[in-house]
């Protein structure tokens, strides 16, 4: 077995924090899919900008996961109850209780059929916005 540097275990380290797959991970950075492995596994060793390359990078896609993504999409299944409660206290000012009860359900299922995108929808469309 091959005794790994520290640029190895920053790569290997940065692949397990993005959570993708070698081949995601691979296709994100834009290196053959065995180079990365090879460098995860120590049979071969990056360069210090190649090493600085691929943290970069796996750092800049944390980041965006974890902040302007979430400006941009909404996350339906941790904001329907506060949005739910925030119609309630919306409708209050609407006396009658048949059209009071008829806006709360239009707006509720216009939520419901709000697009949802899947976490690996979100980090392609990331790649996207970092690439052009």
């Amino acid at each position: 077995m091959n005794k790994l540097s520290d640029n190895n275990l920053r790569v290997a380290q940065a692949y397990r924090e993005s959570g993708l797959t070698y081949d995601k991970l691979a296709e994100f950075l834009k290196i053959p899919r065995n180079t990365l492995a090879c460098y995860i596994t120590g049979r071969r060793t990056p360069s210090d900008i190649v090493t600085a390359y691929i943290t970069d990078k796996v750092k800049g896609f944390l980041e965006a996961e974890n902040s302007n993504i979430t400006d941009k999409f909404i996350n339906k299944t941790q904001t329907k109850d506060s949005f739910v409660k925030q119609i309630e206290n919306a409708c209050l000012t609407i006396e009658q209780e048949d059209i009071k009860a008829e806006v709360q359900d239009k707006i509720k299922t216009a939520f419901d059929e709000l697009p949802v995108l899947s976490a690996e929808q979100v980090s392609i469309i990331y790649k996207q916005n970092l690439d052009g």
